[in-house]
């Protein structure tokens, strides 16, 4: 049987014990368990059809590292890190930019790579 956030937040007690099953997993991954961390799951245990969904998760402690994986990845990747990062077929046509501020420049990336 797979375990999701519905599941997981239907079984449990409280919303103290939610975030305690996930405060558990962390540690046993030797990662800390951040406010922003318990912010987020507050959020989903009151408003469980705002949670992510998983299907890789047998267990409450898999679901946690699962979601972790997620949310590394995700801040990890957030826009205001990709921002001054550069597409390298862009770079030689950047002198045609030379008057517009980084940010234009990025907009400009972000069309061409949609086009």
């Amino acid at each position: 049987m797979s375990v999701n956030f519905e599941s997981l937040i239907s079984t449990t007690s409280s919303e103290d014990n939610f975030l305690q099953i996930f405060a558990d997993a962390f540690s046993g991954q030797n990662k800390q368990f951040l406010e922003a961390h318990r912010t987020i799951l507050r959020a989903c245990y009151r408003n469980p059809q705002l949670s992510p969904t998983t299907k890789k998760a047998k267990t409450p402690a898999e679901l946690a590292k699962v979601w972790l994986e997620k949310y590394e990845n995700g801040y990890k990747n957030r826009i205001s890190q990709r921002i001054g990062l550069e597409a390298p077929y862009f770079s030689a046509g950047r002198k045609a930019f030379s008057g517009f501020s980084r940010l234009s420049i990025f907009f400009a990336q972000a069309v061409i790579v949609v086009i």
